[in-house]
């Protein structure tokens, strides 16, 4: 899938969304109830993230945590969720937090490790040997 990188996080893009709806417009038609309920779920979470980033790169961040719960509620297995709440958690302050985020989306699957090396919000927490293990232990096994 592509993505749009922001210095906000990362956001799928409007194709994906777009495509993740008329495939749950499909399976509705086609009768395919619980299948067109997580197309249209994993939707609603694109959505949900482009609306967090938003409000984090205009300093609204009570706002995209509120946004990123949810997201996380309706998908709960998704990278990203976890991977703009690792950047949320960063603006805020909180660098275990963030260190305990991306793990757990590198751990749910993330697969765009040339995105983190463009990812500015990261530079303070490049040097940090938690992360930077994380990072090299992932981007090893996503090759």
């Amino acid at each position: 899938p592509s993505l749009a990188a922001s210095s906000a996080g990362i956001a799928p893009s409007d194709e994906e969304t777009r495509a993740l709806r008329q495939q749950g417009q499909d399976q509705l038609t086609g009768g395919d109830a619980q299948g067109a309920a997580s197309s249209s779920s994993r939707a609603a979470v694109n959505e949900l993230l482009k609306v967090a980033i938003a409000n984090m790169a205009q300093g609204k961040l009570d706002e995209a945590d509120k946004d990123l719960a949810q997201a996380r509620e309706r998908g709960p297995k998704e990278p990203l969720v976890y991977y703009n709440t690792a950047i949320l958690r960063l603006k805020q302050g909180r660098t275990d937090d963030a260190i305990n985020e991306f793990e757990a989306s590198f751990m749910a699957g993330f697969s765009h490790f040339d995105k983190l090396a463009q990812d500015r919000d990261l530079d303070a927490l490049r040097e940090t040997p938690r992360f930077a293990a994380l990072v090299k232990q992932y981007d090893t096994q996503a090759r």
